[in-house]
């Protein structure tokens, strides 16, 4: 999961919890919107004190994860056009 973020732009601290804590590309309020839209939820961390586009993502099963990343391929990247390749 870490390095499929990665791959998207995301920038990921390492953590030993159930969730990784992520900066997006996208600001969180935008982020959070569309994948709420495809039943995603995810926790913005402004609360936190942290700037906009940090958000915390639960890991969970690698169904969910393919889950995740496809739908982030839809919203960060909507043209298909990929900054990262995949490694």
């Amino acid at each position: 999961l870490t390095r499929g973020l990665e791959d998207r732009g995301f920038r990921v601290l390492p953590g030993a919890a159930n969730f990784l804590l992520c900066r997006s590309p996208l600001k969180g309020e935008d982020l959070e919107a569309a994948l709420r839209e495809r039943r995603i939820l995810i926790r913005r961390c402004g609360s936190f004190g942290l700037e906009d586009r940090w958000v915390r993502l639960a890991v969970k099963d690698p169904e969910s994860h393919r889950r995740l990343l496809g739908a982030l391929d839809e919203v960060v990247y909507p043209t298909n056009q990929r900054v990262h390749s995949r490694r």
